[in-house]
């Protein structure tokens, strides 16, 4: 039954009771800021937030792998959990829990929503979307939407203060850089790292953000400077210091300077966007917060091959929405433009002492319809609505009051309270520990991974082969879901196998070895195929690792030699290098048809690239088609430097070609020697079982060769993903 409690003592609150069982009451309770009870929690929620504005641009630790931006998700992961813990205790000790009446709150839930079922519903193995930018999403909405209801304190230049210190610090930072005493000579001063000392490092991870963070926070100061019509004595440090670091931030990132950002054309992003809806699935979900890269290799327009793009694999699109449309779909595109849309509403009548925290979240939301979105940025966003939502004047809470658990006493025939003398402490401690647990375990475990598999690439640096094999070993035992660990694993254990095999006078012992290491390879390179099937990078390895074991006679593996590369190109049917190198692995088999094939579909995907058109020239040749031979053997000379060696060696060859055709009779209808006037036909070689299977549609992707797999790689893949 639903009762309105209207005689209530106290004039800010009313209650309504939604429903009542034997054991629990709810009860929702709207009051005023006035009515809410102190609470010492909210020093614990504002500490973290406090802190994450300074971590955010300006913390570093130099153990991971790319570990600027490493070190930043892994802060922010945390800070995300400490809140949660924070909350959950709050909740138990208490019994109730509020939630503030801001318009932004269901939006800021459905986008985290929608990045979570993305996250999962797109792979088998979410891993690497919960620990890439699908955990980003979620642990920016958690800071918002439970720094806002535990923040008490409603000054929203205790903010504005934060984020002038950490703007200040990235300021001084960038300008040291560019005198070569920043942070990169520290780290190189311990770390092994070389990293250059010209200004490109940048602790906020590139120099084009901490352009972003200086400049966001500059307009935050004059925009309260004018409405206040007065200048602080603070603001009067501030505007100098960061003019100036804004200005050395914006010297490096113009065009031709050392740390230029490049960022994908606007159309090939909106094609890459449209091109995601073709299907309903990924119309609907994307490929996953973590999968842009899948989608801009599956979709990525053949144009530009002509351009600096054509070797990239891009994380981003050139903005927010062009990047959340093929990563979370229509729904995760819904669900922003609605936070969006909310918060326009919201900031749009604010008081005065709100000016610069607004402008801080303004900004941030034009820089996302402009440029792409780092971590950074999605922190700072996610701890500025906190402090929104939690300074909204005369802000209603919905209070939700738990009852405690209780008992009938049969002796006594009187109702006890179970545990309410544990409530207090105990639970909420055990509940906590449990939780915080619970979601640190695997994020320390996966950090872990990362740092052992970063002490690899130090091994590698020192050429240290036995220290890289083992930390690329500790990182896959570790963190069994990232795909890309599972790949260099792969290569780097082929090529211990490698090596022994090619020893002189190997024992048993090691031939056995280098064997239980090729079984290894093979498993490993098709657990990465497994765990991210939609990456041609991840094919490819295994398509290298098959290929190499083609001259040691392995049964089988010419033809999941085949399968591998064609998989990797149906998943990136635009790049010319995979159909150069699957070329010439059939060349080296003596397939020449299927090698022109592809050498020819290389060609057209990018003619100005000189090796393809070398190689399919070299085939052409090997199939006695010398007039179209010397049609590309023309072109190739027309790609390189006349003064090279690679000039002079196709200059012979052709000079072979034109003596094969003045041996030739004179046809009919041309004379002897003449060559066609047209610079490569339409089509070179009749079609092939090759040419077939790299042509059929990403749907009818060839699944298994028709031989049985080879002995070294009976393991099936997705077992092979599945952690020990």
């Amino acid at each position: 039954m639903i009762k309105y409690l209207k005689n209530t003592q106290d004039k800010d609150c009313s209650f309504l009771i939604l429903g009542k069982c034997p054991q629990k009451v709810i009860k929702l309770v709207l009051m005023n800021e006035t009515s809410l009870p102190k609470d010492p929690l909210s020093k614990i929620t504002e500490a973290v937030l406090l802190a994450g504005i300074i971590a955010a641009p300006l913390v570093i630790i130099p153990i991971f792998t790319n570990f600027v931006v490493t070190s930043k998700l892994l802060l922010l992961f945390i800070s995300a959990t400490i809140l949660v813990g924070t909350f959950v205790w709050k909740t138990i000790r208490t019994q109730a829990f509020s939630i503030p009446r801001s318009p932004i709150i269901l939006p800021l839930c459905l986008f985290g929503l929608s990045g979570l079922i993305s996250s999962i519903l797109t792979t088998q193995y979410p891993t690497e979307n919960l620990l890439g930018m699908g955990g980003v999403y979620l642990s920016a909405v958690l800071l918002a939407v439970i720094g806002g209801q535990l923040l008490r304190n409603r000054s929203s230049q205790l903010f504005l203060n934060t984020l002038n210190i950490a703007a200040i610090l990235l300021a001084v930072t960038t300008i040291q850089e560019y005198f070569g005493y920043g942070p990169s000579f520290l780290i190189n001063q311990v770390l092994p790292l070389n990293i250059p000392a010209n200004g490109s490092f940048n602790v906020s991870g590139a120099l084009f953000i901490a352009a972003e963070v200086i400049g966001i926070t500059l307009i935050s100061n004059l925009a309260s400077v004018i409405v206040s019509k007065r200048i602080k004595p603070l603001q009067m440090i501030v505007f100098p210091i960061l003019l100036l670091g804004l200005g050395f931030s914006i010297f490096g990132i113009l065009p031709g300077k050392v740390a230029t950002p490049a960022f994908l054309p606007p159309m090939a992003s909106w094609q890459v966007a449209v091109s995601t809806l073709s299907t309903p699935r990924t119309a609907l979900i994307g490929y996953g917060p973590e999968s842009f890269s899948d989608a801009f290799q599956r979709f990525k327009p053949a144009d530009l091959n002509l351009t600096q793009w054509w070797t990239s694999v891009v994380g981003q699109g050139s903005n927010v929405p062009l990047t959340i449309v093929p990563t979370l779909g229509l729904v995760g595109l819904a669900a922003w433009v609605f936070l969006v849309m909310r918060i326009l509403k919201q900031t749009s009548s604010v008081v005065k002492s709100q000016t610069g925290l607004v402008t801080v979240i303004l900004s941030i939301l034009a820089l996302q319809l402009l440029t792409p979105m780092s971590p950074v940025l999605w922190w700072l966003l996610g701890i500025a609505l906190a402090f929104l939502i939690a300074n909204r004047e005369n802000q209603r809470q919905t209070i939700v009051h738990l009852m405690k658990f209780s008992y009938l006493d049969p002796e006594n025939n009187i109702e006890r309270q179970g545990v309410a003398k544990l409530a207090p402490v105990a639970i909420p401690a055990i509940v906590v520990i449990l939780l915080v647990g619970v979601l640190l375990w695997p994020i320390g475990q996966a950090y872990a991974a990362s740092h052992f598999f970063f002490r690899g690439v130090l091994a590698q640096q020192a050429n240290d082969f036995l220290g890289m094999y083992s930390g690329q070993q500790q990182a896959t035992v570790l963190n069994r879901y990232i795909s890309g660990y599972r790949s260099n694993y792969a290569v780097t254990s082929l090529t211990a196998a490698i090596a022994i095999l090619n020893k002189e006078n190997a024992s048993e012992a090691e031939k056995r070895e280098a064997t239980q290491l090729i079984q290894q390879a093979v498993n490993e390179a098709r657990a990465a195929t497994a765990l991210r099937p939609n990456d041609a990078q991840a094919w490819q390895v295994l398509g290298q690792v098959y290929a190499t074991l083609i001259p040691f006679k392995a049964e089988g593996a010419d033809q999941w030699t085949v399968l591998a590369y064609t998989n990797a190109i149906q998943n990136n049917p635009t790049n010319p290098l995979l159909r150069l190198q699957f070329g010439s692995i059939l060349y080296n088999q003596q397939k020449f048809e299927d090698a022109a094939v592809l050498f020819e579909q290389a060609y057209n995907l990018k003619p100005d690239l000189a090796n393809t058109a070398y190689s399919l020239a070299n085939t052409l040749t090997a199939l006695k088609q010398f007039d179209k031979a010397k049609v590309v053997y023309e072109r190739t000379l027309t790609l390189l430097e006349p003064d090279s060696e690679d000039y002079k060696r196709a200059q012979k060859e052709l000079e072979v070609v034109n003596a094969e055709i003045a041996k030739q009779p004179a046809s009919p209808t041309e004379p002897a020697g003449q060559t066609p006037q047209s610079a490569l036909p339409s089509s070179l070689v009749p079609p092939s079982v090759v040419n077939e299977n790299v042509n059929q549609s990403s749907d009818q992707a060839v699944d298994q060769p028709q031989t049985n797999q080879p002995r070294f790689g009976s393991q099936n893949a997705s077992d092979s993903a599945q952690p020990n």
